[in-house]
Parts: structure tokens; sequence; C-alpha cells
């Protein structure tokens, strides 16, 4: 082949089955990554406002009979909901969000 032969242009862009296949792994490795990544965000706002809320609930005026039943109520929230499970799995996330671009990178 020389300078002057015309390239078919859809023999070259043209993907094998295996190419495609890895494409198409690396693809799910990226869009895992971000997902994972958009989640550990979503949850920490969402744990963030409501612990702001839970702290401004802490220090609202009225009775103390009042302030301590809203303040049960808000608690019970954050029980209900696993919170505290739900902070300490953001960095086990995080991290494999990590590991899947490290992945994708490779």
């Amino acid at each position: 082949m020389n300078a002057t032969t015309p390239i078919d242009l859809e023999q070259f862009l043209e993907l094998d089955n295996t190419t495609k296949s890895v494409n198409d792994f690396h693809n799910w490795l990226l869009y895992i990554s971000l997902a994972l990544s958009i989640l550990v965000a979503a949850l920490a706002m969402a744990a963030k406002l409501w612990l702001v809320r839970y702290s401004r609930e802490v220090t609202i005026p009225g009775s103390p009979r009042a302030c301590a039943k809203r303040r049960q109520e808000i608690y019970d929230g954050l029980l209900a909901w696993k919170l505290e499970r739900c902070i300490d799995a953001m960095p086990i996330m995080a991290l494999a969000a990590l590991f899947l671009f490290g992945l994708f990178i490779q």
C-alpha cells in the first residue's frame, strides 16, 4: 500500500467484537464510578443538612419540654433513616468509586 491508495473509512472505523466488549466494559467502569461519586456527594449533602437542622432545633427558644420533644422527633428520624450507617458507608463508597476509576484509566 502506498501513499496514494485511498483509505476505506468503514473498514478503518469498524470494531471487532473483542474491542467492542473491552470498550463497553471500560464505559461501564466509568459510569459506575461516576454514579457512586454522585451518590456519595448526595448522601453527604443530605447528612449535612439533617445535622444542621438538628443543631438548629436544639437552640430554638421555647419551653424545655417542647424543645426536647422536637429534638427527640428529629433524632428518631435520624435513627429511622440509619444516618450513622450512611455516614459510615460514604468513605467506602468513595474508595470503591476511586478503585473503579483507576481500573478505567489503567
